[in-house]
């Protein structure tokens, strides 16, 4: 398995996941490398990539779903300026954590609240609430197939 095939089996489970209760999505179809979700009163993209260097390719508003790696920590910090402008949201995941297995940053919204003086310093400390993983670990998940284990 791909690791954005990993990231997009992870991401399915997220979403469904997060649904359980209000039960409003409608369809999800997977396509192209991303999936959009129809919900009864919106519809959203979810772009599963295991590099931030590609996340000029998202489309304005959706959510990307990556690894928590220090690599794509510094892809998110250089590219901070274009992830607000496109509305993006990163959800950067490591299933094997033991600490927390996400953490979510909505890029625009955290703009305008976060102070600039210690902006990379708030990243960093959100970065550690979920371990990083390594390319040794992320190689070890697409082997095992173990998507969506901790969500």
């Amino acid at each position: 398995m791909k690791p954005e095939e990993y990231l997009t089996e992870w991401a399915k489970n997220y979403i469904r996941h997060k649904d359980i209760v209000l039960k409003r999505i409608v369809s999800m179809e997977e396509k192209g490398g991303r999936i959009t979700v129809r919900y009864k009163d919106r519809t959203a993209s979810y772009e599963p990539m295991a590099s931030m260097k590609d996340f000029e390719k998202a489309s304005n508003e959706a959510t990307i779903i990556t690894f928590n790696t220090q690599d794509n920590l510094q892809q998110l910090l250089k590219g901070w300026a274009r992830l607000v402008a496109k509305k993006l949201v990163v959800v950067m995941i490591n299933p094997l954590s033991k600490l927390d297995n996400k953490w979510v940053i909505a890029a625009h919204i955290h703009d305008r609240i976060c102070d600039k003086a210690s902006f990379k310093q708030g990243m960093q400390t959100m970065f550690e609430t979920v371990e990083p993983l390594s390319s040794e670990q992320i190689s070890e998940l697409c082997k095992e197939g173990k998507e969506g284990e901790n969500i």
